[in-house]
């Protein structure tokens, strides 16, 4: 039995399930070594962190090479609806988030067509990548340099959202803080974030930042509506708006 509904991994292919929707959340995430089929059960976002091959979207193919990890630039994505039918061939690693509900226009999303901006000054100085800006999946990476917060000024929303994080080098680390309301379990704690860690965030304000010689980055995946998201920045803090 596969441990992603409706995924068929090719032998040999490793899946590595770091959450489910309905365990405590709305989002599952996984993460992918080697070619699979996927009919996914809703709206999904397929990323490829690295490696050479090919991916596949309902017939239409494209060919995936020049990107080792998340910090050598964008890469390659694909955006599926449920029935959809995706597939990657090759070595490749993926990252696969995805939720129960909503209608997504589904779609190739090559390099050339992430949103790139740069954000921040000398403490917050970070690169983000939005790869898919509407929708009930609003999905991207942030890249923090050494030393560096992003999510700053602190914000929060009332919907869910997962960071997937990665650092360089690997034996590398972060933190990210969760604070507020007060009746969050979480509020005002730090949580040690590692290469490969995930955090599911519901509630309060969560900015991150990096260790110092450390650049760290995380893909986002936020479970949307169609309209706006109902971000609050926190305006005791100067900075701008952004991931």
């Amino acid at each position: 039995m596969s441990p992603v509904t409706g995924l068929a991994p090719d032998p040999g292919t490793t899946v590595t399930v770091l959450l489910r929707p309905g365990d405590g959340g709305a989002l599952g995430v996984a993460r992918v070594a080697g070619g699979f089929r996927w009919a996914p059960p809703g709206p999904a976002w397929i990323a490829v962190e690295g490696g050479a091959g090919a991916l596949e979207l309902d017939g239409r193919r494209a060919e995936v090479a020049g990107r080792d990890d998340v910090f050598d630039g964008p890469g390659w994505s694909v955006l599926a609806g449920p029935a959809a039918e995706v597939r990657l061939a090759g070595d490749l690693r993926a990252a696969l988030a995805w939720r129960a509900g909503g209608e997504v226009a589904a779609r190739v999303i090559a390099p050339d067509d992430v949103e790139v901006a740069l954000r921040g000054g000398t403490t917050d100085r970070r690169v983000v990548r939005t790869a898919v800006a509407d929708g009930p999946l609003r999905c991207g990476e942030t890249l923090n340099d050494p030393g560096c917060w992003s999510s700053w000024p602190p914000h929060r929303h009332p919907e869910e959202e997962v960071y997937l994080y990665r650092c360089h080098p690997a034996h590398g680390f972060g933190i990210q803080l969760r604070t507020g309301p007060a009746e969050n379990p979480e509020a005002g704690c730090g949580i040690v974030v590692r290469d490969g860690d995930v955090q599911r965030i519901t509630a309060g304000w969560h900015p991150v930042v990096a260790a110092p010689g450390i650049r760290l980055g995380y893909l986002w995946v936020l479970a949307a509506g169609d309209g706006e998201v109902a971000t609050e920045t926190d305006g005791r803090f100067r900075g701008d708006d952004g991931a």
